[in-house]
This record gives structure tokens, C-alpha cells and sequence, in this order.
């Protein structure tokens, strides 16, 4: 999906280390922003090298394109529960 909207907030770059399915040391790299479009208001994340812009500022409007995924799991009383979780694919503006 793709659609203008405003940055409200620019969180602090996030890093943590894993171990990818060869067996080597990799950095995860992510951003989170409060983004709203006048009606809706979303935190999306912003993953990889792209996180690392210095550029990203609140009250900027800028275009994103983003992939929206439905997460299903089961809390603590092993009842179902689903989030909603927005991945920032491309910003621009």
C-alpha cells in the first residue's frame, strides 16, 4: 500500500544482534514512527540500512509505501489474539 502521510514521531535507531540460518553474526537494524494520514493514525517500522536516515523528521509529509501483516499468537491465558504490524518498505517525499 501506498499513501502520504505525516511523520508524528521518529523513534531512536534499534539494533540487536542474531544469527542467520548459516550460522553467521548479523546486525538487525529497525526505526519506529507514529505516521498519520488526517483519519488514521499507525507505528510502523522502519527495518534495515533504510533505518539509519538522518533525514526523518516529525511534521514532515512524505509518501510510504508499506506491507501490512496480520500476526496471530496466544497470550498468557492461551486465548488467540492477533496484531496488526506495519513494515515501512519505502519512504519518500
Amino acid at each position: 500500500m501506498e499513501k502520504i502521510m505525516t511523520i508524528k514521531q521518529v523513534n531512536p535507531v534499534s539494533e540487536r544482534n542474531y544469527v542467520d540460518r548459516n550460522g553467521q553474526q548479523q546486525v538487525f537494524v529497525s526505526r519506529g514512527m507514529i505516521l498519520a494520514d488526517g483519519i488514521d493514525t499507525a507505528y510502523a517500522e522502519l527495518v534495515g540500512e533504510a533505518a539509519r536516515r538522518t533525514d526523518l523528521a516529525p511534521g514532515q509529509t512524505v509518501c510510504v509505501s508499506m506491507s501490512i501483516h496480520v500476526r496471530e499468537y496466544e497470550d498468557r491465558n492461551h486465548e488467540k489474539r492477533y496484531a496488526n504490524e506495519i513494515t515501512v518498505n519505502r519512504i519518500g517525499q
